[in-house]
């Protein structure tokens, strides 16, 4: 699915250390492409997620269960936009994937030292430890 998405574009793969936070069971992992390629020259370096705004709304712990995958676009200005849940899940833990992702700053993605926009797919593994 993610390689379907990226099809016509240069996919690259990051995996991000688990956040420091409970709701989280281990490493994000963030999949992404330049929106527009125009110049293919330089280096691109990843989006990081660096800020998390607001907690995950008022849905229990427990209901939070598995992983979850959000496609996304991070802009130039590091702020994730236009997000859609990709994986089937209960709709009260696809509005909390979507409330979460939609709550954090980014780093955003750079090439040859300026920002750019990418399209992104973020899977989070949510609940307790596999």
């Amino acid at each position: 699915m993610i390689e379907r998405r990226f099809s016509t574009r240069l996919l690259y793969t990051i995996a991000v250390p688990k956040p420091n936070l409970p709701m989280y069971s281990g490493d994000w992992v963030i999949w992404f492409a330049e929106r527009q390629e125009q110049n293919k020259a330089g280096r691109i370096q990843a989006p990081l997620p660096h800020r998390k705004f607001q907690p995950v709304g008022k849905i229990r712990q427990e209901v939070l269960q598995g992983w979850v995958q959000v496609a996304l676009v991070i802009t130039k200005e590091g702020k994730p936009d236009s997000a859609t849940v990709l994986t089937p899940a209960a709709p009260e833990v696809a509005t909390a994937a979507l409330q979460d992702l939609l709550s954090w700053q980014f780093h955003p993605a750079m090439r040859n030292g300026q920002p750019i926009d990418v399209d992104a797919v973020v899977e989070i593994p949510f609940g307790t430890a596999r």
